[in-house]
């Protein structure tokens, strides 16, 4: 099988000649504040980056970052101060240089390695106000209003289906790696996150899913944060990734909770982790066990997030060695 043979099957739940791996890391530093619309030799160092791991790593599918690309360039919410900027968010179009810069970078990588599945990484609305804002603005702006709040998530949405369109249309990308998130688990009800976000969250994916039934589904733990996983299994997807080593969900459990999904994942992400800082014997031990806990089929052994950016590639190899070994 060559690799996108390998991860179709995967994501169909089908035989495979050997369980697929993959796993993503940012090629740039400070990726979510630095700004390749400023400075567009990020995206020559985000695709030099994505060049040499294809290389040397030979993951099954390649997760294409946005390394530089995270603000959504909106000025009500780059410039966001109170509620009243609310209404200063616009959705963007297709045509806009923000998300043409996406696609030129998707559609370059996209061409570095034949018979390949490429996803990209993409966030839902609340989790960009957040990336730019922090946890303490976003709490007091959906505290004070929480309406003004929902409705510029939607036309965030709308410039995000915009984007997601582009990728899979013209920038060569299969499907996105569609990263959800519970705000804050234990200051917004699941209630008042399905009335406020569901629907700007869920408009993104079906995007992706009317163009290809290709997308992974990534309820996002990083560093440490927790969410409600059953709170994501509507959300339709071809795979999907949580983060087992945060929530204690395990992937034959997930499998089960996500109706019989793909799942992606096994490995923690931290960098006191042992994809990390684990020995060859450590980490081919730990690989071949996610495989015997969940089964050849329906798995791409991967991590819960994003590894640390300055992890051994050699580690991941050890992985591929390790699958490889079991046929």
């Amino acid at each position: 099988m060559n690799h996108r043979e390998r991860i179709m099957a995967a994501f169909n739940g089908q035989p495979v000649d050997r369980v697929p791996f993959s796993f993503w890391f940012h090629f740039v530093k400070n990726e979510d504040k630095v700004d390749a619309m400023e400075d567009p030799g990020i995206l020559d160092a985000l695709y030099e980056g994505h060049r040499r791991y294809i290389n040397e790593v030979q993951p099954d599918f390649v997760k294409v970052m946005c390394d530089g690309l995270f603000r959504y360039p909106s000025d009500g919410l780059v410039h966001f101060k109170s509620v009243e900027d609310f209404a200063g968010i616009e959705a963007l179009d297709r045509e806009h240089p923000w998300i043409q810069a996406h696609v030129k970078s998707a559609r370059r990588i996209s061409q570095l390695r034949d018979e390949t599945v490429y996803i990209y990484n993409v966030f839902s609305p609340s989790m960009l106000f957040r990336i730019l804002h922090g946890e303490e603005v976003f709490m007091a702006a959906f505290r004070e209003n929480p309406v003004k709040m929902g409705d510029a998530m939607k036309r965030i949405s709308e410039g995000t289906v915009n984007l997601v369109r582009a990728l899979m249309e013209d920038g060569g990308m299969d499907g996105i790696y569609y990263c959800v998130q519970n705000q804050n688990v234990d200051l917004i009800s699941d209630e008042e996150h399905e009335k406020y976000f569901g629907e700007a969250d869920r408009q993104v994916l079906e995007a992706a899913n009317a163009i290809n039934d290709c997308s992974i589904l990534h309820v996002c733990g990083y560093e440490g944060r927790h969410n409600h996983v059953d709170q994501w299994t509507g959300y339709k997807s071809k795979a999907v990734n949580w983060a087992v080593n945060v929530e204690g969900v395990p992937l034959s459990e997930g499998r089960k909770l996500f109706g019989n999904r793909c799942v992606v994942g096994g490995f923690a992400n931290t960098a006191q982790g042992i994809l990390n800082m684990g020995s060859e014997e450590e980490i081919k031990a730990a690989a071949k066990k996610i495989v015997e806990d969940a089964g050849r089929e329906g798995l791409v052994v991967a991590a819960d997030c994003s590894l640390p950016f300055s992890i051994d590639w050699k580690h991941l190899i050890w992985v591929r060695e390790a699958l490889e070994s079991m046929g």
